[in-house]
């Protein structure tokens, strides 16, 4: 009885294990205000200088790959377009999902 309990403790911290390997990191975090964003580089100017110059980087990047070759940047850009369109929908169909949802009883 006791090795059946103990493989059985086992398997399962096993698959706990292997559900926490897979899980993503976190993400960029939550979108800020401008009054925060002001606040946070009032604390850390040196960080924020880096971030919007890193920001303006990716800028002309873009905007060099567009003047290149726009009919590529044209196709990019509406494929950015359709994921978030399918993001979108997804969300929306996930609110309309959790309001259905059956609510567990009151304690």
């Amino acid at each position: 009885m006791k090795v059946r309990q103990l493989l059985v403790a086992s398997l399962l911290s096993l698959g706990v294990c292997v559900a926490a390997a897979q899980m993503p990191g976190p993400g960029p975090g939550p979108r800020l205000s401008p009054e925060e964003k002001e606040k946070r580089c009032q604390a850390n100017p040196e960080k924020c200088a880096q971030m919007k110059e890193n920001m303006e980087k990716r800028r002309d990047e873009w905007k060099k790959k567009c003047d290149a070759d726009p009919k590529a940047c044209e196709e990019k850009k509406a494929q950015m377009k359709e994921k978030m369109e399918e993001r979108r929908e997804h969300r929306e169909g996930m609110k309309e999902h959790m309001q259905n949802a059956p609510r567990p009883p009151a304690k």
